[in-house]
């Protein structure tokens, strides 16, 4: 069972004006500290994410330059040793 006390705001208007003012501040303190918290995540995710382009670019290279031997053996140019296999 919840108690309703527990869950009701108390009215600012009831609270002596300098302890309402603290409780605004540690809320606005609170608010910074979790603004300060998704910031650091996203510059995260940003890193992350560059790395992930990163490695899908050299990917795609390797991807066009074997297809690029590919073709020209095909075509009868100079022959490529095939890579060992990573």
């Amino acid at each position: 069972m919840v108690d309703e006390k527990s869950t009701v705001k108390p009215d600012p208007q009831d609270l002596d004006p300098a302890l309402t003012l603290r409780i605004l501040i540690q809320r606005i303190k609170t608010i910074l500290g979790r603004i300060k918290t998704i910031s650091t995540r996203v510059t995260d995710l940003r890193g992350s994410a560059d790395e992930i382009q990163h490695e899908a670019e050299a990917v795609r290279d390797e991807i066009r330059s074997a297809l690029s031997e590919i073709e020209d053996a095909l075509r009868g140019g100079p022959q490529v040793a095939a890579a060992p296999p990573t």
